[in-house]
Formats: C-alpha cells, sequence, structure tokens
C-alpha cells in the first residue's frame, strides 16, 4: 500500500507537469492565433480602404462626367438659341409695330423663362438629392421640352415680326449673360461633385472600419473557444488516462 501510494504520488506531479505544460502549450497557441487574426484584420482593413478609395474615385469621376454632359448639353442649347436670335436679327425693320409686339411678347417670356429658372433651379436642388441617375433622365426630359418649345417659339417669332439691327447689341449682352450664368452653375456643379465624392469616401471609410473591427472580433472569440475546447478536452483526456492507468497499477500492486 505504501509503494502504491508513492506510485500514486509520484504519477501525481507527473501528470500536474504535463498538464501545465498542455496549459502553456494551449496558451501559446492561444496567442499565436491571435495575433494572427490581429494580422487578419489589419490585412482586410487595408483591402477594404483601398476598395473604398477605388470606389469613391470611381463614383466622382462618373458624378463629374454626367455634370460635364448635362452642363454641355445646356451650353449647346444656349448657343442654340443665340444663334436662332442671331438670325432673327437680320431681318428686315419695316414693320415697326410688329417689333414693337414682338419686343413686348420677348420680354414677357424672358420674365416668364427667368421664373421658369429659378423653379427649375429649386427642383434640380431637390432632385440631386434624390440620385444623379434620377437626375439626369428628368434632366434630358425637361431639355427636350425646352427644345421643342423653343424652336416653335423662334418659328412664330420669325412669322410675325422682322427684328431691327438695332438689337444685336442688346442681344450680344445677353449671350454674354448667359455664358456667365452657364459658367457659374458649371463651377457650383463641379464643386457639389467634388463635396458629394468627398462625402462618399468618409461614408465607405467608417462603413469599412466598422465591418474590419467585427471581423476581428469575431475571429478572435472563435480562435479562442475553439483552443478552449481543445485544451479542456485535452486536459480531461489525459486525466483520465493516466487514473485509469494509476488504478491499474494500484491493483496490480495490491495483487
Amino acid at each position: 500500500e505504501e509503494e502504491a501510494a508513492k506510485l500514486k504520488a509520484e504519477e501525481e506531479a507527473r501528470l500536474q507537469a504535463e498538464a501545465e505544460e498542455v496549459a502553456a502549450r494551449v496558451k501559446a497557441e492561444e496567442e499565436a492565433a491571435k495575433m494572427k487574426a490581429e494580422e487578419e484584420a489589419a490585412k482586410l482593413k487595408v483591402e477594404e480602404e483601398a476598395r473604398s478609395q477605388a470606389e469613391a474615385e470611381e463614383e466622382a469621376v462618373n458624378i463629374k462626367a454626367e455634370e460635364e454632359a448635362r452642363l454641355q448639353a445646356e451650353a449647346e442649347e444656349e448657343a442654340a438659341k443665340a444663334k436662332a436670335e442671331e438670325e432673327a436679327d437680320k431681318l428686315k425693320a419695316e414693320e415697326e409695330e410688329a417689333r414693337l409686339q414682338a419686343e413686348n411678347k420677348a420680354e414677357e417670356e424672358e420674365a416668364a423663362k427667368l421664373k421658369a429658372e429659378e423653379e427649375e433651379e429649386a427642383r434640380l436642388q431637390a432632385e440631386a438629392e434624390e440620385g444623379a441617375a434620377k437626375l439626369k433622365a428628368e434632366k434630358e426630359s425637361r431639355l427636350l421640352a425646352e427644345a421643342e418649345e423653343e424652336a416653335a417659339r423662334v418659328k412664330a417669332e420669325e412669322e410675325a415680326a422682322k427684328l431691327k439691327a438695332e438689337e444685336e447689341a442688346r442681344l450680344q449682352a445677353e449671350a454674354e449673360e448667359v455664358a456667365a450664368r452657364v459658367k457659374a452653375e458649371e463651377e457650383a456643379a463641379k464643386m457639389k461633385a467634388e463635396e458629394e465624392a468627398a462625402k462618399l469616401k468618409v461614408e465607405e471609410e467608417a462603413r469599412s472600419q466598422a465591418e474590419a473591427e467585427e471581423e476581428a472580433v469575431n475571429i478572435k472569440a472563435e480562435e479562442e473557444a475553439r483552443l478552449q475546447a481543445e485544451a479542456e478536452e485535452g486536459a480531461a483526456k489525459l486525466k483520465a488516462e493516466k487514473e485509469s492507468r494509476l488504478l491499474a497499477e494500484a491493483e496490480e500492486e495490491a495483487a
């Protein structure tokens, strides 16, 4: 019995040393897994930031291209309008009464057009918040309708009135004003596109940061749970085997 007790004590000490060694190895594996998870999270973060940067730049380029196309179309429309008005200016000025009536009509139409442009700018501001794609479709539809209306108006003015050559100076001034307004709208649209691109970039970076951190936490928690389960399972199995062997040796020694 004393020999069996001595053997049991020695075996328990050896088992304790082996259990501590297993625990140390498990802890080392946990640290390695933790470092691996952190490296993976950092890698995911870098890749996500690069992707976000590329998407933001692509979005900014698309917005700028669409806005430039829209401004180009408006400038061409204004140029066509100015050309049509210049053609009308070259007509004879024999019918003074018709010219006066046409001039009054043109002033009324200009006031209505300015009011319509103000309303259109407010509407475009609201539409810009809803999306660039929707704005583009609605703008093209509106420009087509305005072009048809403008063509009809020019035809009516050509048939109804013949303006004098002295109107060329006024029309030239109006053309310069239109060009200045188009340039100002282009600058405003460019600034708005840049602000939108910067906003998209900030939002994408924040979302990527949150996703990368969440992924790192999940990987770390899963790895720690797996290592903990493996350590507990290994320790329990080792203890059971050692106890079984000690019991057999003790029974053999007693016999």
